[in-house]
């Protein structure tokens, strides 16, 4: 089992006394949590293995596998390692605190105890643990972006490199046809690098919450109509079907934002369609919101893979070859956020995606 949505923690509960078991468990259910029960060391490494807590509340004194043995299990395993444990016991020599500590454990609650004081430590002791996994997230993230950016500038750098290198080399036997293919070459590579950067800059406001924010009444239809004219030429080999219902009224948004998500979408259903297929723009509303849809008939997103989307630096395995930072629909999706919307989607392998976004008519955020 895992832990329901709304439940404040999951708390693994170890005693081998059922009525202490019932007890534990009743008052931290009462404040919210979820709670695990178990009666054995052995059952509380495997319900920790199969789904892990946030925190383990461990008894001493049981038989086949003492507390000791279990906290030293649980400390030994790279899984399990940095889930806190406080051990609740009726034990209260200094020398039983001490040997707690020393196998790993976090905290130590004599037996017997207020209710209070439990809670209260518990609460202390998850915090710091949630801390302490958003600081090892970040450290990870900051590692990804490194790898993405060591790979993903080098490689547009190193095409202008040697294109560059040509032209200092062979100007003068190139046809001013050939020149003119190896500067535009060059100008595309810059493009691209512009474009990462562009990208990188933006998640970097979102993440330090610098996004500007200006709402202004825009007409839609005039917006997308602009938006169209701007972006139908990303392909020589795909159009773009765009429909918009007549009557589209006026809606307060972030023009920029909007533009940047909506240049996201489209840009991306180019990308990842192949040579020939047409990609469709549907915008619409509803009694509170304008709706907006791309479709195309591309690669499509694996479906155990399509749940880290929006997640920042991550891309879907079939997208490689395409490049990208795996940026652009983790700000699309702040960006969406950012207008109380919201961004859902659709896909299948080999058959294509479709993007819904929508977002509040009258917002006044």
């Amino acid at each position: 089992m895992t832990k329901p949505e709304g439940a404040r923690a999951d708390i693994l509960i170890v005693d081998d006394i059922a009525e202490n078991l019932e007890f534990l468990s009743a008052q931290l259910s009462a404040q919210g949590y979820y709670t695990r029960p178990v009666h054995s060391g052995k059952l509380a490494l495997m319900a920790a293995r199969a789904s892990p807590p946030d925190i383990v509340l461990l008894d001493i004194l049981m038989p086949e596998m003492d507390g000791y043995e279990v906290c030293q299990a649980f400390k030994s395993d790279g899984q399990l390692c940095d889930i806190p444990v406080i051990f609740i016991s009726g034990l209260n020599e200094t020398i039983d605190k001490v040997r707690a500590f020393q196998v790993g454990a976090v905290d130590f609650l004599t037996k017997p105890f207020q209710p209070e004081e439990m809670l209260a430590r518990i609460n202390t002791h998850l915090t710091l643990y949630w801390q302490r996994r958003e600081l090892e997230q970040q450290r990870e993230l900051k590692a990804s972006f490194i790898s993405m950016a060591t790979h993903e500038f080098r490689t547009p750098l190193a095409v202008i490199k040697s294109t560059v290198d040509i032209l200092l080399k062979y100007s003068d036997k190139l046809s001013e046809e050939r020149r003119v293919e190896k500067l535009n070459v060059i100008n595309q590579e810059v493009e691209t690098l512009d474009q990462l950067i562009g990208e990188v800059l933006s998640f970097n406001r979102v993440d330090v919450g610098r996004v500007e924010f200006h709402l202004e009444e825009t007409n839609m239809k005039v917006f997308c109509d602009g938006l169209v004219e701007r972006l139908s030429e990303l392909s020589e080999t795909q159009s773009l079907i765009y429909t918009v219902e007549d009557d589209l009224d006026a809606a307060y948004v972030d023009v920029y934002l909007l533009n940047h998500i909506l240049s996201n979408l489209l840009s991306n259903a180019f990308k990842y369609s192949s040579s020939g297929n047409p990609v469709y723009f549907h915008v619409s509303q509803d009694k509170e919101n304008v709706i907006f849809k791309v479709a195309d008939e591309g690669i499509g997103i694996p479906p155990d893979e399509q749940k880290y989307l929006f997640s920042p630096f991550y891309r879907a395995s079939n997208a490689s070859p395409f490049g990208g930072t795996g940026l652009g629909l983790a700000i699309v999706k702040q960006y969406v956020d950012r207008h109380g919307g919201s961004v859902h989607f659709e896909s299948t392998v080999n058959v294509g995606t479709t993007f819904t976004v929508e977002i509040p008519r009258n917002n006044q955020r």
